[in-house]
């Protein structure tokens, strides 16, 4: 418990966008633990955000007490059109090996945003999901009514649960 002993003595209060970033992690040299918690403000189409630096995942939120943080893994996505055809399909996977981070089985959630959508998770088929969401339609609407905004960051209304295996 080094970093809370560091933190209560710390000059560093930094924030990217809305997020204020809390010890271990930090943007300016000495302001973080290690550089496994070192976080980069990127500038982005909708404003700054911040990655964690080695695994370059979006931080979304701290909760104000325990050892958990909300981050935006974008894991799998396939673009279709109107209709139905397939279009590319990316994948960007997040090694953790030798990290002192893993994901939670307890908070580990598939998220939808937008409208008209129905999002999925298989484990090594596509046959057999281990997780999916249904997004309500659009109406001739923009997305943005499917969402969730808290201060200043917007969340997506459609969440399923992954389980552990």
């Amino acid at each position: 418990l080094p970093w809370l002993i560091r933190a209560a003595s710390s000059d560093c209060h930094e924030t990217c966008g809305s997020v204020v970033i809390r010890y271990p992690f930090g943007i300016r040299t000495g302001c973080y633990y290690n550089p496994w918690f070192r976080v980069t403000c990127n500038q982005t189409t909708n404003g700054p955000k911040p990655f964690i630096s080695r695994i370059n995942l979006e931080l979304l939120h701290f909760p104000k007490t325990g050892d958990t943080v909300f981050v935006n893994n974008p894991v799998i996505y396939l673009n279709c059109d109107n209709k139905g055809n397939n279009g590319t399909t990316t994948s960007a996977s997040v090694n953790l090996q030798g990290s002192p981070f893993f994901f939670s089985s307890r908070f580990n959630r598939l998220g939808s945003v937008g409208c008209g959508y129905v999002a999925a998770v298989f484990h090594d088929n596509l046959t057999d999901p281990i997780a999916s969401c249904l997004q309500q339609r659009c109406s001739d609407q923009t997305s943005e009514f499917s969402l969730y905004r808290r201060r200043g960051t917007t969340f997506p209304t459609c969440y399923a649960p992954i389980s552990e295996d």
